[in-house]
């Protein structure tokens, strides 16, 4: 496991369950790095996936679902979904923009 600037351990549900509004940004270590979850202000938990685009090489950030529709362990699943896309070459963030275009277009002409 790496050492990091937040610590070294992984996420936790129970961490995440006591999340309270204000409360800093939770990130994920070892195979799992680049999820986050953070708080807002009404105390909804979000799971996020920060990675640096192959497109435009900065820094972007996903959401990846809520805590309680979503499992730790189901965002876990989605976040290596998404950094096989992203070792690909895919920029998620940059992908649903061009699909919601795409669905934009589509609804127009109908």
């Amino acid at each position: 496991m790496h050492n990091n600037k937040h610590g070294n351990k992984p996420l936790s549900a129970r961490a995440i369950k006591t999340m309270r509004p204000g409360d800093k940004v939770k990130v994920d270590t070892g195979e799992n790095t680049g999820l986050r979850v953070t708080c807002g202000s009404t105390g909804a938990r979000s799971f996020i996936y920060r990675y640096r685009s192959p497109e435009t090489g900065k820094l972007t950030q996903v959401k990846i679902g809520r805590y309680l529709s979503m499992s730790l362990a189901e965002a876990r699943l989605e976040l290596a979904r998404m950094k096989d896309l992203r070792r690909d070459g895919v920029c998620i963030r940059a992908e649903a923009q061009r699909e919601q275009a795409r669905q934009s277009v589509a609804d127009e002409q109908n």
